[in-house]
This record gives C-alpha cells, structure tokens and sequence, in this order.
C-alpha cells in the first residue's frame, strides 16, 4: 500500500441520483401517467436530486393551458428541484 493510508481512512460519502426532467415527463405528470406524490417520496427515500434549468420553467409559464399550467407550476413546488444554469459557447474559424 503506498502511503500512510488504508482504506478505513476513506471518507464514505452517500451516492445520490441526480435526474434532470424534460417536458415529456411533466405531460406524464399532468396526464397521471406519473404521480406526484411517488416522485416526492422516492426523492425523500433515495437522496435524489432533481434539477432544472430555465428552460422547462420557460416552457412550462409558455403552455396556453392555464389549469395545466397551474398543475405543472404546483408540481414544482412539490419536488424543490435545483434550479442550475445553462451555458453556451460561440465558436469561430
């Protein structure tokens, strides 16, 4: 073994899913296909981090659907995702 390590030195850090939805999965969610309250406690059993981008809030304040809408907006609420930037870059020849 190199060093003055072994392995109960290693610090034992928790795994989590870390999942992203598109907007397929919030129709799921507003057609039933997909309940919210099992997606709440997997998240609370699994350590699960749900993200977001500006881009499915966008497309959620976008839908014509005023009580769909308020279902997906309600949904949000519901699972606390991250919200995290999204980033470009411009390259020329």
């Amino acid at each position: 073994m190199l060093g003055n390590y072994s392995t109960n030195d290693l610090e034992k850090k928790e795994v989590k899913e870390k999942y992203i939805f598109d907007t397929n999965i919030f129709d799921d969610i507003v057609n039933e296909k997909l309940k919210v309250l099992d997606i709440v406690r997997y998240k609370n059993y699994k350590k699960v981090e749900i993200y977001v981008t500006h881009i499915q809030i966008d497309e959620i304040n976008k839908c014509n659907d005023v009580d769909k809408r308020a279902r997906l907006n309600i949904f949000m609420v519901k699972i606390r995702p991250i919200l995290i930037p999204t980033s470009s870059c411009n390259y020329r020849n």
